[in-house]
């Protein structure tokens, strides 16, 4: 008997993760809490259980079956990360003893690395029973895996071989996470909207496959990772040197970098769009254009292309008096949009408004607004483009024809019906002797007309449109 239970025991460890394993399960725990009541009551001088024996036995059974059911699914069950967290989840199987040696490296390098970070506290690691690591085969299981936990990272892998030096294959899979409404806000003090809503398509893409991944190398992935979770975090100044400090040293490691030959590929996006958000968070606020235009050329040197940080520039070039060079960066973005079509027209709204900056150029202006108004941008892009509008009229208040673009923008855009009316209606008076602005005025007046129909405004408070 007692052979027997340690069997069974023995059975139940190894199997205890398997839905078969409820066929031994289930009846098992029945019958022994049916034995062990049977034991202990068996002669009882209580009357009530004596009475009901059977019926009392069969409802502690039943009873203590479905606590061990209820355990058993608990056992089961995924984690799921801090919703104010950028969950990680660690999936390697670890079904030998060499392969929990390697999943406790792992897991132990990815921990060191969190605890020694100051976005750490916003990462939580999430490590996975072997029974649902072993699910994760492909990017397709990856994926319901990370929306089962509600993370953005999932890292699987599997142990190859174990000795003085053990490797297994690594994949993992990093997925945008949408901000909510007070993260976006948090962003916007100074920011960057590549990292809100726009060049995500290349951090979904960011998968990396079968790299054999050695003890020597662990360290390498937990930075990149670490480094891609302080950027989600909005922690940047972490993420630069993380990343950095991996992509000079594969630069300088030909070993290293042929085995890491993806991470090594995939950094300079990363850093690109890191250096970039740095000049903007933390110089152009501070109107230090020229720190913010070096930080947008060390994002240029790595990714020449990159479209936000060549926005920026030009930004940057303007507001250090150099328009002859924001132009020349508007017209490189116009020739890479002819080849590659941009969904975002955020470029097409610098262009028009260098166009607009000579009052003699104000229909080509009007034009490149149309066609800006045609392509897409987002609401925290059209905002940043109204306050740009906004303080360079305060600065500049002779330049009225802004007035005029700011009303069409709320009118057109925004749907604010009386912040384009206050817009127009200040052009009007501010031009009212002003005979450069003719066309512009009459178009003001015909918005003006449109506008006064739909507001319930008195006749009283409309200016004149004669």
């Amino acid at each position: 008997m007692d052979n027997l239970k340690e069997d069974w025991l023995t059975w139940l460890e190894k199997n205890w993760y398997e839905s078969y394993s409820l066929i031994i399960l289930l009846p098992s725990l029945f019958y022994f809490s049916a034995q062990s009541f049977q034991f202990i009551f068996s002669g009882s001088n209580v009357n009530f259980i004596n009475e009901n024996f059977w019926s009392i036995k069969i409802a502690i059974s039943s009873i203590i079956t479905l606590l061990g059911l209820l355990y058993w699914l608990y056992t089961r069950h995924y984690p799921h990360r801090d919703k104010k967290k950028i969950g990680i989840v660690i999936a390697v199987r670890d079904n030998t003893e060499e392969a929990k040696k390697v999943k406790i490296d792992v897991v132990e390098k990815f921990q060191e690395i969190v605890n020694n970070i100051p976005s750490g506290c916003s990462i939580d690691l999430l490590i996975l029973k072997d029974f649902q690591a072993k699910k994760i085969i492909d990017l397709k299981t990856a994926t319901k895996i990370s929306d089962k936990t509600n993370s953005q990272f999932v890292i699987w892998g599997k142990s190859i071989h174990y000795g003085e030096k053990y490797k297994f294959d690594l994949n993992y899979i990093v997925r945008h996470r949408p901000l909510k409404i007070q993260e976006q806000n948090l962003v916007a003090r100074g920011f960057a909207e590549s990292i809100v809503d726009k060049n995500w398509d290349f951090l979904e893409k960011d998968i990396i496959g079968n790299i054999i991944t050695t003890a020597q190398n662990i360290r390498e992935i937990a930075w990149y990772v670490m480094g891609i979770a302080s950027h989600l975090s909005y922690d940047f100044e972490t993420s630069k040197k993380l990343h950095l400090d991996l992509y000079n040293l594969l630069k300088d490691n030909k070993e290293k970098r042929k085995g890491l030959s993806p991470v090594f590929q995939r950094l300079p996006y990363w850093l690109a769009d890191t250096y970039m958000i740095i000049g903007l968070q933390k110089y152009y606020l501070e109107k230090d254009f020229p720190n913010a235009l070096l930080l947008t050329n060390q994002a240029l040197q790595l990714q020449p292309s990159h479209y936000g940080a060549k926005i920026n520039k030009a930004l940057y070039l303007f507001e250090m008096g150099d328009i002859p060079g924001a132009k020349i960066i508007i017209k490189s973005i116009k020739k890479q949009n002819a080849k590659h079509n941009f969904p975002d027209s955020a470029w097409r709204y610098s262009e028009a408004f260098l166009i607009s900056l000579n009052e003699k150029d104000i229909h080509r202006g009007i034009k490149a607004y149309q066609k800006a108004f045609n392509g897409y941008v987002t609401d925290f892009t059209l905002n940043g483009i109204i306050q740009f509008l906004e303080d360079y009229i305060k600065k500049n208040p002779c330049k009225t024809q802004f007035l005029y673009i700011l009303g069409i923008i709320y009118k057109k855009k925004k749907n604010n019906l009386p912040m384009a009316m206050e817009k127009l209606e200040q052009f009007l008076k501010q031009t009212e002797d002003n005979d450069i602005f003719i066309e512009l005025k009459d178009q003001a007046r015909q918005h003006l007309k449109e506008i006064y129909r739909t507001i319930p405004i008195s006749k009283d408070q409309q200016i004149s449109l004669h």
